[in-house]
């Protein structure tokens, strides 16, 4: 093997590799982007939700009290 055929694939290699970390790194990256979105609707759910009840409540209060 010639040294031009080693260094070729030695380039090759490391692209290959470095192409890989990349797309894996953008893979995590939007894993986590999506549970966190996914996070934030969900607390956004229940934020609302608990401020929907607590708002009913209140109103079957001045209801009652009236």
């Amino acid at each position: 093997m010639t040294l031009a055929f080693l260094t070729t694939l030695a380039f090759l290699t490391t692209l290959a590799f470095l192409t890989t970390l990349a797309f894996l790194t953008t893979l995590a990256f939007l894993i986590t982007l999506a549970f966190l979105m996914t996070l934030a609707f969900l607390t956004t759910l229940v934020f609302l939700t608990t401020l929907a009840f607590l708002k009913t409540l209140a109103f079957l209060k001045t209801l009652l009290t009236s």
